[in-house]
């Protein structure tokens, strides 16, 4: 008697690229019956990307000026869609400058700047975090999510800079 018999394996991104990519083959023997060879699989692996904001406003009516020179840095923290660390550097465009960027790696934004990670495998989870500075109080907005193929995931950090919260 003929049948069907059919199955999904699945490989994390790391798998299709680098020096030893794992080939697209299966051998399926069921019983006595020869073997099947196959590499009819797709390798392909969507991507997204994650833009990330910074904007700086002042506290109250205290008459201090934004200092839009002021770096501020973020810790990417990256998984896949097992939760696992990943691996690989990604595309990174700060204002124009390009780069590259990977897990655990920091970034650097100065206020109105806006930075954007692209070639993030599908289901990729990140995290970011901003390192605290004086004087500054942060809300963030999409600062951990997951990576959507052929999306823009956004995230934005609002500084709040008050002269009573500085320490001296």
């Amino acid at each position: 008697e003929k049948g069907e018999v059919t199955f999904e394996a699945r490989v994390n991104a790391n798998a299709v690229i680098g020096k030893d990519p794992v080939t697209n083959k299966a051998t399926v023997q069921l019983g006595d019956d020869p073997a099947v060879e196959s590499n009819t699989t797709s390798t392909e692996i969507k991507a997204g990307s994650l833009s990330v904001a910074k904007t700086v406003v002042v506290y109250g009516d205290q008459g201090a000026v934004i200092d839009t020179e002021k770096e501020f840095e973020f810790t990417i923290g990256l998984k896949d869609a097992s939760g696992e660390p990943l691996e690989g550097a990604y595309a990174l465009n700060v204002a124009g400058a390009k780069g590259t960027i990977g897990n655990g790696q920091t970034l650097k934004l100065k206020h109105g700047q806006k930075a954007t990670i692209s070639g993030l495998p599908e289901g990729a989870q990140y995290t970011l975090t901003e390192t605290k500075a004086d004087g500054y109080t942060v809300s963030a907005k999409g600062d951990t999510g997951t990576i959507k193929a052929d999306e823009t995931m956004e995230a934005s950090f609002t500084n709040t800079y008050s002269a009573k919260a500085a320490t001296l």
